[in-house]
């Protein structure tokens, strides 16, 4: 499709896809992907166990806080990977569209960075350590208040459901690329392609 038959929705979408004109290699796509999967495991687990009593509560507690651990490491290296040169191949077109998906992107990535930084803190203003498979992450701080502290879990809650919300836009926009428009849009986050698209 030519930028001259792009509907307004048609750009929405590729906004709410977060197309900026990017080719992203296989690392890229990796630590994506790992991204989107913990981000749904992490907020399922969240929400389901209050279902169960322990041992399986506790099992699922230190779950969410061991991949919150893994999670916050893969976010880390997304940004760094993307600081450095070469792993990326951007294309020539410019314009409102590509600043508003990148606008996009790093939206998600300070809503990433933020609800790890409030789950470290959730849990430390417990005055309880991070329990990342059994090894025990201190606090560097007391116990708050029980009102912050429940303040702090709120927060971490809505912020988890603005990041689903906003990557569950971000699928579904992609998808109807893919499927409607039949565009690059999600053929170069899939595995394999970005690097080949790079090429092209």
């Amino acid at each position: 499709m030519s930028a001259e038959t792009e509907t307004s929705f048609d750009t929405t979408t590729r906004v709410l896809a977060g197309d900026d004109g990017t080719n992203y290699d296989n690392v890229a796509i990796a630590l994506h992907w790992a991204t989107a999967v913990l981000v749904v495991v992490q907020m399922a687990l969240a929400q389901l166990w209050g279902l169960w009593d322990r041992p399986t509560h506790r099992f699922m507690v230190i779950s969410h806080m061991s991949l919150g651990v893994i999670l916050t490491a893969v976010i880390a290296a997304r940004m760094v990977w993307r600081l450095i040169p070469g792993h990326q191949v951007a294309a020539v077109n410019v314009g409102i569209a590509r600043l508003a998906a990148k606008a996009v992107h790093y939206l998600l990535y300070t809503l990433l960075v933020a609800e790890a930084v409030l789950g470290f803190i959730f849990r430390w203003s417990e005055g309880k350590p991070i329990n990342f498979f059994g090894l025990l992450i201190p606090g560097p701080f007391d116990a708050w208040s029980r009102e912050a502290h429940h303040q702090v879990g709120e927060i971490h809650e809505w912020n988890g459901w603005a990041i689903i919300a906003i990557a569950f836009l971000h699928a579904l926009a992609a998808l109807y690329h893919h499927y409607v428009l039949k565009d690059r849009v999600l053929v170069r986050m899939l595995p394999g392609e970005g690097e080949r698209m790079a090429r092209l």
